[in-house]
C-alpha cells in the first residue's frame, strides 16, 4: 500500500468520528448554492454587498471516496462562513412558520453555532497538512527536504 493511500485511510477513520453534522454542513451548503440559480444570486449579491462589490468562490462539492479532497471544501466554507452566515440567517428569518425548508432551518442553525466554525477551523488545519504532504509525495521528482520538513 503506498503512503498516500494510507493518508486517505487515516483521514478517512479520523472522519468517522467527526459530528455527521459537520458533513452536513459542507455537503448540504454547497447543493443549496449549486441546485438553485435563485438562491446564488441571492447570496452572490449579498456576498457582494458585503465585500464591496467582490463576488465569492464557489463552493466545492465534496467527494465522498477522497476524503482528503475535502480540504479545500472546508476551506472555501470557512472563508466565506460570515458571508454564508448571513444568507441563512436572511432566509430563516423570511421563513414563516408553516414553510416546510427544513435544510435551510438546519443550515442556518449549524451557522450560527459557534462549535460548528471552531470544528471547521480545526479540520482545515489538519486536512490542508495531510492534503500538502499527500501532494508531495505524489510529484513526480519528490523533494526529499520537503517531504523532510513535513515531519515525515
Amino acid at each position: 500500500m503506498c503512503i498516500c493511500h494510507s493518508f486517505h485511510l487515516c483521514a478517512s477513520k479520523a472522519a468517522e468520528e467527526m459530528p455527521a453534522d459537520l458533513e452536513f454542513l459542507v455537503r448540504k451548503s454547497r447543493n443549496w448554492l449549486a441546485n438553485s440559480p435563485l438562491k446564488r444570486i441571492v447570496y452572490d449579491s449579498s456576498y457582494a454587498a458585503i465585500n464591496r462589490g467582490d463576488m465569492p468562490k464557489r463552493l466545492v462539492q465534496l467527494v465522498k471516496t477522497r476524503w482528503l479532497a475535502w480540504a479545500p471544501a472546508i476551506d472555501v466554507l470557512v472563508f466565506q462562513w460570515l458571508e454564508l452566515k448571513t444568507h441563512f440567517n436572511m432566509h430563516a428569518g423570511s421563513l414563516r412558520p408553516s414553510d416546510k425548508c427544513t435544510i435551510g432551518r438546519k443550515l442556518n442553525e449549524l451557522f450560527n453555532d459557534d462549535s460548528t466554525l471552531l470544528l471547521l477551523l480545526f479540520l482545515k488545519s489538519i486536512t490542508m497538512e495531510i492534503a500538502g504532504v499527500n501532494k508531495a509525495f505524489q510529484a513526480n521528482s519528490a523533494e526529499v527536504s520537503i517531504i523532510y520538513e513535513c515531519g515525515f
